[in-house]
């Protein structure tokens, strides 16, 4: 198949989708809304649109893991507050720069002749290749993940409209969970064209994302006490309110007072001075490790150390981050939203809380850190579970038949 994908690059989702397809010998044209370092990241033909004013965020790929960060100073903060103010411009007025730009993928995709255009979210790629391709005969698959439905399209009066276009332009969908298949229907996707549930944006490769040994140099890089209790959120900062961080930040001093000797660690906040400064107004500097984000490769070593992973999502999907943490023995503390009840039963194999309340986050995590068989046990359902539910050979086996029907029509 000759496969045009319009997607962030930067992200290692994107990535190993757009490589699964490279390695299986199909010819694929990247198209990336963001700039990207080729040293993580580089198919034999892309180029990038920049969407949404990304080309003013930059890019260059993750950044490597740093133990501690420094309180942020005046200017750290001032930048932090720029961005948080940028990112709700950009979700506003984005989708205007995205209609600059779709002629221009429009030329890219009639020069490149793909037999499917697959874009891989919604806001802003869904958006663009929906207008792009207005007129045109050129399939469009959809991928819907995390919010695009229950956050971007409510919250943001452009995005939602233009997401009622991207539903009626898209020949077929795919979806991390059931619940995003249903909402596409209130958004205009017809039920008679093709859909399906692939979970974990193209699953977990368990043969990296599995059981395995601490990594004693990154405990002794993180100053990490010996048999110290772990708690992991991986989910990183968003000026949104998507993730609640807010709350998860002051559930600490409160975890702490039943578990002094407990370690928190939190990444992609380095580059986000504003949570920067949450972390450090939680009263607790001397417990947490705030790092940048973490490379895809190197994500498993601090799923294994972890006792808990946190996830404190109001609006998502099937978290890609949840569902690795879950493989590797990571007990998870999730929100309690319809998508994570898919793989999540209280009591059983994780705890859901209100991500809202910091009672109930912190009454989630202190029975997690305090009942040491459940979390043994709902290590061995976990791994068992992504293996039978959401290993990626199969994943993306079942992504590529569904290419092939998309095509048959």
């Amino acid at each position: 198949m000759r496969i045009c994908y319009i997607v962030d690059a930067r992200s290692s989702i994107s990535r190993n989708w757009v490589s699964h397809f490279i390695s299986s010998g199909h010819e694929v044209h990247v198209v990336s809304s963001y700039p990207f370092d080729p040293k993580n990241f580089s198919p034999p033909s892309a180029e990038v649109v920049p969407l949404a004013f990304s080309g003013f965020l930059g890019g260059g790929g993750e950044k490597k893991a740093a133990s501690g960060a420094a309180p942020p100073g005046k200017k750290p903060m001032r930048r932090g507050l720029a961005w948080t103010v940028l990112d709700y411009f950009r979700n506003a007025l984005g989708p205007l720069d995205v209609m600059r730009q779709a002629g221009r993928v429009r030329r890219i995709v009639e020069e490149f002749k793909p037999d499917l255009v697959h874009a891989l979210r919604i806001p802003f790629e869904g958006l663009v290749a929906a207008e792009a391709l207005a007129g045109t005969n050129f399939p469009l698959l959809i991928s819907v993940w995390g919010n695009d439905f229950t956050y971007f399209a409510q919250r943001h009066l452009l995005i939602g409209s233009m997401t009622k276009r991207v539903m009626a332009r898209a020949g077929a969908l795919l979806a991390d969970c059931p619940r995003d298949l249903r909402l596409a229907g209130e958004w205009g996707f017809s039920g008679d064209k093709p859909s399906q549930v692939l979970p974990g944006a193209g699953g977990v490769p368990t043969d990296i994302f599995r059981p395995g040994e601490v990594s004693e140099r990154i405990l002794r890089e993180l100053s990490i006490p010996e048999n110290a209790p772990v708690v992991f959120n991986p989910r990183g900062y968003k000026p949104n309110k998507h993730l609640r961080n807010d709350i998860f930040f002051k559930s600490i001093p409160r975890i702490l007072a039943k578990v002094p000797g407990a370690i928190f660690i939190v990444t992609g906040l380095g580059e986000y001075p504003v949570a920067m400064k949450s972390l450090k107004e939680a009263g607790a500097d001397h417990a947490i490790r705030a790092l940048p984000m973490i490379p895809w490769g190197e994500m498993v070593n601090y799923y294994r150390m972890a006792d808990v992973i946190v996830s404190p999502g109001v609006h998502d999907g099937t978290p890609n981050s949840l569902l690795e943490g879950m493989a590797c023995g990571a007990f998870p503390v999730v929100g309690d939203i319809e998508s994570v009840r898919d793989w999540v039963e209280d009591g059983v194999n994780g705890i859901l809380c209100d991500p809202s309340s910091v009672d109930s986050q912190t009454e989630a995590t202190l029975r997690a850190l305090g009942d040491a068989d459940l979390r043994a046990r709902a290590a061995k359902h976990n791994f068992r579970l992504i293996q039978e539910s959401a290993e990626r050979s199969d994943v993306m086996g079942r992504a590529e038949d569904f290419y092939q029907r998309v095509l048959l029509g």
